[in-house]
């Protein structure tokens, strides 16, 4: 997987915490949850030092419902203390805020850890649970709108509709908007990918990833690539 990562040019990857199934299970120790197998911090460890890209942890809402908060905020903290990890991929709360425009200027890594001390969200609260433990981690949320302030960057899920009209698209913004690519062909996700560079998205994500298909889309995906020059 790591040489796959390297070859396609990404720059972050998200990897679960708990494996798939009905039952909670995780991949590193922790009294959260039983354990599937201790893989977490040797994955990140290696895509980090191999890989050289970012490495975020991730729960999905139907992890977070699985665990229940409480649990939930335990195995962040403990992949926080067990792994090298950047940041944490969490769900968004809401399911249909529209896009609002960004601030003048994009908000200091100061600003953003002081509104996420006032903020109520869940995210934020089980976000609070790793950051006790590194203060350094960056808050990465799976949802349908921009980033509010207390976050660092929002994976967008679904259509991207809107999003040049309030300016998430300027270079200014651009960056913290992670524009999704659902999981096609190699052929129409790379013409998915120019669409949305010539329409000024500096961030994608390929998910689900195929790991076969690396060879047809890193030439477009690759870092190295990305913002596209015409």
């Amino acid at each position: 997987m790591v040489e796959d990562v390297r070859a396609l040019g990404a720059t972050a990857v998200a990897l679960p915490l708990l494996a798939a199934g009905a039952d909670a299970r995780t991949y590193l120790p922790t009294p959260a949850a039983p354990l599937a197998a201790d893989l977490f911090g040797r994955v990140a460890r290696q895509l980090s030092t191999r890989a050289g890209v970012e490495v975020l942890g991730a729960l999905d809402a139907r992890d977070v419902a699985a665990l229940g908060e409480a649990r939930a905020a335990t195995l962040l903290a403990d992949a926080a203390r067990a792994a090298p990890i950047d940041g944490l991929l969490l769900p968004a709360a809401a399911a249909g805020e529209a896009a609002v425009p960004p601030p003048a200027t994009p908000p200091s890594r100061a600003d953003i850890r002081a509104s996420r001390a006032a903020a109520a969200d869940p995210a934020v609260r089980l976000f609070r649970a790793a950051e006790a433990i590194d203060p350094r981690l960056r808050l990465w949320v799976a949802g349908p709108a921009p980033p509010g302030p207390a976050v660092d960057r929002v994976v967008l899920v679904g259509a991207a509709a809107g999003l040049a009209a309030p300016g998430w698209r300027s270079p200014l913004h651009s960056g913290r908007v992670v524009e999704t690519l659902a999981g096609s062909a190699p052929q129409e996700a790379r013409r998915a990918m120019r669409l949305r560079q010539r329409a000024g998205a500096t961030a994608l994500a390929l998910c689900p990833w195929d790991p076969a298909t690396t060879a047809r889309l890193a030439p477009t995906f690759s870092g190295a690539t990305v913002p596209w020059r015409p």
